[in-house]
């Protein structure tokens, strides 16, 4: 592989649309770049570098300045097959390239809890607003206009269509305005064609998979009552602009774009920032999946924390100060009274050392006894450049940790003499081992009144933070414990064991979707994540998907088998062999 031009490549992929490939996945850029050069008949990767620059003449400008070639970039042949010798050429390879670069992975009514949270709290917002409008300005009708941003196949446009008609009673009387992009162009047309297998509908009940689509020989065809309300175009977050008044993108009350950031580079997640914020109306939203933001800088969005999920609104002027496009802020998370909605404290789940019922039975744990293999394992020394499983997707790639059993609760006055704080030793030096030790003996009024005084001398103690959070989802407040986990990715977006414990929250909710795409995040920003495999492992299990489980499980044997085998993992006294648990691993793919 020429790695230096394999950089470039990347480098103008980047540019080009946000996407960020790892250097773990570069050999699989490369074969699928040969892919298109044997299918163009061009003579060399090199050759297929210059077709791709000729996208504009600014592009072509830059590129010959950090150019891999010591020659200067000339247009490629036409070789009489490829009818590619004009601009437009570049530009059209583009969207064949992408065909290869992305996949479609998508469901109607994906995330149920963010869909939940549209139907009750944010569309009827919306809607009123909407109404208000319409009334005081006597337009022949009321108008809501929302874009979905990155809509793979169509079906998170077609879950908000009929959404839409079924919380709007009038709905016919409406301007229903639903927009949905997409980089690849392949997933655009089979959204125009409104026709769906079973597995789109792996969420979604009989009753309204009736109502809404026709059964036929090739799948479920969406009825045209809902399809007429759907817009499809080919879409480039980073490349177009927009708001774009020419395509209908602009004033828009509703922008989701959910599972497209967790792909792209920092930079063009800002860039896209910005350019959702204008074309969001004063007082619209923006969806994105969970975790995708965090650490982001934002461009005047105001951050709402709901149970269900973070959500980013364009304030109104009178709500926000400065909203110029050219404002920065990162992300913040609200003051106590901006919180929307509350979670009843009476369900409680115990989260002292993991989010999630234990991957592994205690009863077929190769060290047989009552420790319970669980998350947050402690990364072994791996080799730096180990690649995971290649396959082209940044959701296929994972860190192991497994984490002791719950402490059993010493005596009082045992506790009295090993942990006593006086006001004094509430500083920075105060010894977090003390702090987890009254955490571990679920001494939690003491864990949350020590630990705000620890952030109050000591405002950047993300480990106090995360405490917190574990320490209100164990008294079942999982929207003060998702505050603090924010809170602590803010202060240190690297640290592994917020998202866990989010994940394992999203679990204990009900919410599968928001634990599988936060265990994603999870895998691609620590690739080497076996416990965050086995977690997607489970949850693939308990929907009846095995064959996703089963390849979840085989990237962690591959993982484990680039270890030393005499190397234990874990910590304190659950500890295992990297061969015994991948001797179970095994046993557990032939069971």
């Amino acid at each position: 592989m020429n790695q230096f031009l394999i950089e470039h490549f990347v480098k103008i992929i980047a540019h080009n649309t946000g996407l960020f490939i790892r250097p773990q996945d570069w050999h699989t850029l490369q074969r699928k770049l040969l892919v298109r050069v044997n299918a163009l008949k061009l003579s060399s990767l090199e050759e297929y570098y210059q077709l791709l620059s000729k996208d504009t003449y600014q592009n072509r400008i830059q590129l010959q300045l950090s150019s891999p070639f010591s020659y200067p970039l000339k247009p490629a042949m036409d070789n009489g097959d490829n009818g590619l010798s004009s601009e437009m050429g570049g530009q059209k390879e583009w969207k064949e390239l992408l065909q290869l670069l992305t996949t479609g992975e998508s469901y109607f009514f994906r995330d149920s809890g963010q869909f939940l949270l549209l139907k009750n709290i944010i569309l009827p917002e919306l809607i009123a607003e909407q109404r208000k409008v319409w009334q005081q300005q006597g337009k022949d009708r009321p108008t809501l206009r929302i874009w979905s941003a990155g809509c793979s196949t169509g079906e998170e446009p077609y879950s908000l269509a009929i959404l839409l008609t079924e919380i709007i009673p009038d709905w016919q009387f409406w301007h229903l305005h639903i927009v949905g992009t997409d980089i690849n162009s392949d997933s655009i047309k089979k959204a125009k064609k409104g026709l769906y297998g079973s597995w789109s509908f792996r969420t979604v009940d009989e009753q309204k998979k009736n109502s809404y689509f026709i059964p036929g020989k090739s799948g479920w065809q969406i009825k045209d009552s809902i399809k007429q309300l759907v817009k499809f175009e080919y879409g480039n977050l980073v490349k177009d602009n927009f708001p774009d008044f020419s395509a209908d993108i602009a004033n828009i009350d509703l922008i989701v774009c959910r599972n497209v950031f967790v792909y792209f580079e920092a930079e063009a997640i800002a860039h896209v920032l910005r350019k959702f914020y204008q074309t969001l109306r004063p007082g619209g939203y923006l969806f994105t999946a969970h975790a995708e933001l965090y650490g982001q800088q934002l461009d005047g969005f105001s951050t709402k924390v709901f149970p269900e999920s973070v959500v980013y609104q364009r304030p109104l002027v009178s709500d926000f100060v400065d909203t110029h496009p050219g404002h920065t802020g990162e992300l913040q998370l609200p003051h106590k009274g901006q919180i929307a909605v509350d979670l009843p404290n009476g369900r409680s789940a115990d989260f002292s050392n993991s989010l999630s019922s234990s991957y592994l039975h205690p009863t077929h744990h190769p060290k047989a006894h009552n420790s319970r293999l669980k998350h947050h394992l402690i990364n072994p020394k791996l080799d730096a450049n180990m690649t995971p499983i290649a396959s082209g997707s940044p959701h296929d790639s994972l860190s192991l940790s497994i984490v002791p059993p719950i402490a059993e609760p010493l005596e009082l006055g045992a506790l009295e003499s090993e942990v006593s704080l006086s006001s004094a030793e509430t500083s920075v030096d105060v010894k977090l081992e003390e702090l987890n030790l009254l955490f571990k003996t679920h001494q939690y009024s003491e864990v949350i009144k020590i630990a705000k005084k620890i952030i109050s001398v000591d405002p950047n103690n993300c480990e106090a933070y995360y405490l917190l959070a574990k320490t209100f989802a164990n008294l079942g407040n999982y929207l003060e414990a998702e505050k603090y986990c924010h809170q602590a990715i803010k202060l240190n977006y690297n640290w592994i064991e917020p998202y866990y414990l989010m994940a394992g929250i999203a679990e204990e909710k009900g919410d599968v979707d928001t634990a599988k795409s936060i265990l994603r995040k999870i895998i691609y920003l620590f690739p080497s994540s076996i416990d965050a495999y086995l977690q997607i492992a489970e949850l693939y299990e308990k929907e009846g998907d095995f064959t996703r489980a089963k390849k979840m499980r085989i990237n962690v044997i591959f993982l484990l088998e680039k270890m030393p085998i005499n190397t234990w993992i874990g910590r304190e006294d659950d500890q295992i062999k990297v061969e015994d648990l991948l001797k179970y691993m095994k046993k557990l793919l032939v069971d």
